[in-house]
């Protein structure tokens, strides 16, 4: 058995120039709600599979990066995305959001996972489910 430790591209020879970037998305919830995600695709060659990454609780997808940019340098297609209530995701005052934990369980996550294996779909991508 192998490990990979996580380092991100700039102290694993590869620059800031080269280190894949984020391209943001939005996902729509079931429930119509509107969410920040961002896409990081490899910079060479297709996908050979689709991580997708769901954030500790109250995190911001920017959290995740570099994280994100090192899988896709990797050959991964990678999605990160904002839970709503949080970051780009937020509608208005956070007074006011009515977010439950089970929104993002149920509905956020959801959505985040069709995305994912949506862009799998067609060309049998394996798909790598990330937590934090």
């Amino acid at each position: 058995m192998t490990s990979t430790t996580f380092q991100p591209a700039a102290h694993h020879g590869g620059s800031a120039a080269t280190a894949p970037r984020g391209e943001a998305h939005a996902l729509i919830a079931d429930d119509g709600r509107r969410l920040a995600a961002s896409w990081f695709e490899p910079p060479q060659g297709p996908a050979r599979a689709v991580a997708l990454v769901s954030s500790a609780t109250g995190v911001p997808r920017g959290f995740y990066a570099a994280f994100a940019q090192w899988l896709a340098a990797r050959g991964y297609a990678v999605l990160t995305y904002d839970y709503r209530g949080i970051a780009g995701s937020r509608e208005g005052s956070l007074r006011h959001e009515r977010a439950s934990m089970r929104d993002w369980a149920v509905l956020d996550m959801s959505a985040a996972l069709a995305a994912a294996q949506a862009r799998g779909e067609g060309r049998g991508l394996p798909l790598l489910l990330v937590g934090h």
